[in-house]
């Protein structure tokens, strides 16, 4: 054959698959664009600059990697949508006289032909797009205008080079079908599972058992490390269930409901059961992938864009005040002197202060036994978590000073406050050392930073530094040496963002250079500065929910299309045999559309039902980024399920037409 007629024929087929060839070619180009764009934002020369530019650069190469893997998995899923639909055409040619050498290269050429279409306007509209997502990217990080637009050559060389990579592994794969199928294989490609699939209890077991040990790990779960520890193992385990419940499950239910003869011996049940049996061997993952991809994408929607709304409530758990001074073990006398030089210098700067605190601690992790009523040192925090405490000891004089209290401890009295209701009334052990409860009190106003409410807090007010010595001891071989307290200055002012930074940065200039405290460590902090730093990660977190939010939905959006184009070509002949058997067209349209809906909104429906059972475990590990918003998480998630709910529905009225088209 002349190679000029390969090249011909090559674009007639893609021509005449136009159906089937462009929305693959559509989505290949918006997944290579996506591609370069993240990289071009990952590496911004502008990006270097920004405050809180490591926690962007973070989030925006962990987007190259995932958007990397999605597209890998996504277009050798989809390629196979392809393929199965031309392996009849593929057949013919073989029996009609053509080698499999020539038919390999008739695919070759069409690779070609679709990777130029695919990597030239990818980058094309890579690089149109890429300045709008840049806007939206300042935008979201309130980062004024620290990037630059330019073209990344990075990021053209890398595209090329990783999607290069891909379709070379694509037209291999087929090739490799091709070579290894028997023309009649071929012919029959695209009617493979019309034999009826066999009641596989063993697969629909495991899938209960899977999904159902996930959702159980989900609810159960009742602090946040543990919901870090297991989510990834949950999420597989779902998954796993998913695929199973699909695929052997639905069977395993739809040939239940045809022995309950009271329901399947009715016209509708009827041509809806049988039908759904027939194509569900076949269709089943691609349901499962439409569920698994939804539920990430409502997932990843409503998390990022909760963290992103509540963002101002996450700094405000994390800083207690505006500004705040902890000196890193310093003794009675060096705190004094940092106290002393610290008011020294909000009196001179003239600024409304409020809320000033001012306070002397040890931090320890300690598990407690409520039964024997005694404080130890765990070697396994994760295994303990529900008995753990972050217990702080303070001198009393730091509450009374705070207070204004005159109470007055002995050495085995102490003073309690817990958020957490500790179950203490009257006395208890920290190690081998008793010590009697003198009262519970209310929260002092300490402005103590904690990363993650995730651990149950307790305050404990002894008499002086010697007890919390003394105690500490009682810890040697875990904790090691003894250091002296940390010390704390926390303070609001009334004053704007700019001169809040002011203060801080004189502050942060006078401690640091004063001799007298260079043996001192300072970690000087303040709202205004750290701002910049969340607007950041939760900034890019919410920019990285929507753009791989776009993209899953496409990809839900492309594998829905081919799974109505699939089934339309399928159920063609099935429902033409039931009109000839005397069904009415009204009756088979009926049954076309019971079979469609209940079809293509199961996913979605255990979709909601996988973000229901997740939903405290979500909520927990978003205690862990200090997001204690729950009802706002709450509203997200709804207001995110709603919109999907809405959008999906859109999506099937558009691609059913494309099947009543096909059927009729």
């Amino acid at each position: 054959m002349h190679n000029f007629m390969y090249f011909k024929l090559a674009a007639e087929n893609i021509k005449k698959n136009a159906k089937m060839y462009i929305p693959y070619l559509i989505t290949s180009i918006i997944t290579i664009m996506m591609f370069y764009i993240m990289i071009f934002l990952a590496y911004n020369p502008g990006l270097t600059g920004m405050k809180g530019s490591s926690s962007v650069g973070t989030v925006l190469n962990m987007g190259i990697y995932v958007i990397g893997i999605f597209a890998v998995i996504f277009l050798f899923y989809t390629n196979s949508f392809l393929l199965k639909r031309r392996k009849k055409e593929i057949g013919l040619y073989n029996i009609l006289g053509m080698e499999k050498k020539h038919i390999a290269r008739i695919m070759t050429i069409e690779n070609i032909y679709s990777y130029l279409i695919n990597m030239i306007s990818g980058i094309f509209f890579g690089i149109l797009f890429s300045r709008l997502m840049l806007l939206l990217l300042i935008k979201i990080l309130r980062a004024g205008t620290g990037f630059v637009f330019n073209i990344s050559l990075k990021g053209i060389y890398i595209t090329f080079i990783f999607f290069t990579i891909i379709s070379a592994l694509i037209l291999l794969n087929n090739i490799r079908q091709i070579h290894l199928s028997k023309p009649i294989e071929l012919l029959k490609g695209g009617n493979v599972g019309e034999k009826e699939p066999k009641s596989k209890w063993i697969i629909a077991a495991t899938g209960i058992l899977t999904m159902g040990t996930g959702y159980f790990m989900a609810i159960t779960v009742n602090n946040a490390v543990s919901a870090l520890n297991y989510f990834f193992i949950a999420v597989i385990l779902v998954i796993i269930g998913t695929y199973c419940l699909f695929t052997a499950g639905s069977i395993v239910l739809l040939k239940i409901l045809r022995r309950n003869k009271k329901y399947y011996y009715k016209t509708n049940h009827f041509t809806s059961v049988s039908g759904m049996i027939y194509r569900m061997k076949q269709n089943a993952v691609g349901l499962a992938n439409i569920c698994i991809l939804s539920t990430m994408v409502l997932v990843m929607l409503s998390s990022t864009v909760c963290l992103y709304i509540g963002q101002d409530n996450v700094l405000n758990n994390r800083f207690p005040t505006n500004i705040g001074i902890n000196t890193i073990f310093s003794n009675k006398e060096e705190s004094e002197s940092v106290s002393n030089t610290v008011k020294k210098i909000v009196q001179d700067s003239g600024y409304k202060i409020e809320a000033y605190n001012e306070f002397r601690y040890k931090v320890y992790t300690l598990e407690f036994n409520k039964e024997e009523k005694t404080f130890l040192p765990s070697t396994d925090i994760t295994l303990n978590i529900d008995k753990m405490y972050l217990a702080y000891f303070f001198p009393i004089e730091s509450y009374i000073t705070q207070t204004g209290s005159d109470v007055v401890l002995n050495d085995e009295d102490v003073l309690i406050y817990s958020p957490d209701e500790i179950d203490i009334s009257d006395k208890f052990l920290i190690q081998d050392l008793n010590f009697h409860v003198k009262g519970m009190v209310e929260n002092p106003g300490f402005t103590i930073q904690t990363s993650g409410s995730y651990m149950k807090l307790v305050y404990i007010f002894v008499k002086d530094e010697e007890i919390i010595s003394q105690i500490h001891n009682q810890f040697g071989d875990y904790y090691g040496d003894y250091y002296k307290l940390s010390h704390v200055i926390g303070f609001d002012v009334i004053e704007n963002e700019d001169k809040q930074t002011k203060l801080v940065s004189t502050l942060r200039d006078t401690l640091e250079s004063t001799d007298e405290y260079k043996n001192l460590t300072f970690q000087i902090y303040s709202t205004a500065e750290e701002r910049f730093d969340f607007y950041a990660l939760y900034g890019g977190l919410f920019f990285l929910g929507l753009f791989l939010g776009a993209l899953f939905i496409m990809a839900t959006v492309l594998i829905i299309y081919y799974k109505q184009i699939s089934e339309g070509y399928e159920d063609k002949q099935r429902f033409y045999i039931m009109q000839q058997v005397g069904m009415s067209k009204v009756e088979v349209r009926k049954s076309i559309r019971s079979q469609v809906l209940t079809v293509f909104f199961l996913p979605l429906i255990s979709a909601i039902v996988h973000i229901i059972f997740a939903f405290k475990m979500i909520t927990m590990m978003l205690e862990l980024l200090n997001l204690t918003n729950v009802s706002l998480f709450v509203i997200c998630t709804v207001a995110t399920v709603i919109i999907f709910t809405v959008f999906y529905t859109a999506v099937y009225s558009l691609t059913a037409r494309t099947y009543y088209k096909i059927v009729e």
